[in-house]
């Protein structure tokens, strides 16, 4: 695959932006992930800290469509840690009136558990909280960045330079 494995924004250029998206944002995960400096690019892969990453859409444009859930589970090296592992349901908000629509096949939320979600400021609280200091891992993790990062833009008005390790592009 041509598909980068691993994307570390430049480490001057990342360490700016996360610093002034801080500035930009209310106490909560977010800033914490934001004012947490990631593992290093030379990090050793048995020391490195992930965190797996999964959201589930509406769709696959995060233009169009919406986060309905995000699950993760931190994993440490070559050890999974369950005990860090969480997931949350996402309330629809204003102008999400559409519900879920055939996407409930592939991921089994349904408009009554949607609505039975938290707000969106609590879900990112939860994810960030989670990522502080780990690197984002994902299958196409695209994905997961321009679904958090429109998120996090509708939502706080910052989009936050996530380092991923892209499962798809590993070889």
């Amino acid at each position: 695959s041509d598909r980068p494995a691993v994307r570390w924004p430049g480490a001057r250029a990342g360490e700016r932006r996360r610093r002034r998206a801080a500035e930009k944002v209310p106490p909560g995960g977010l800033r914490r992930y934001l004012e947490t400096p990631p593992p290093g690019r030379s990090t050793p892969v048995e020391e490195l800290r992930l965190l797996a990453v999964d959201v589930e859409t509406t769709g696959l444009d995060p233009r169009h469509d919406r986060v309905l859930a995000v699950g993760f589970v931190p994993v440490d090296g070559n050890r999974i840690v369950l005990g860090g592992a969480g997931s949350v349901v996402v309330r629809s908000g204003p102008g999400d009136d559409d519900g879920v629509g055939q996407s409930a096949t592939v991921h089994g939320l349904t408009d009554d558990r949607i609505a039975a979600g938290v707000p969106v400021e609590h879900a990112l609280d939860l994810l960030f909280d989670a990522l502080a200091g780990r690197v984002l891992l994902a299958h196409f993790s695209r994905i997961e960045i321009d679904f958090l990062g429109g998120l996090c833009r509708s939502t706080y008005g910052v989009v936050p330079p996530l380092v991923s390790v892209d499962t798809l592009g590993l070889q």
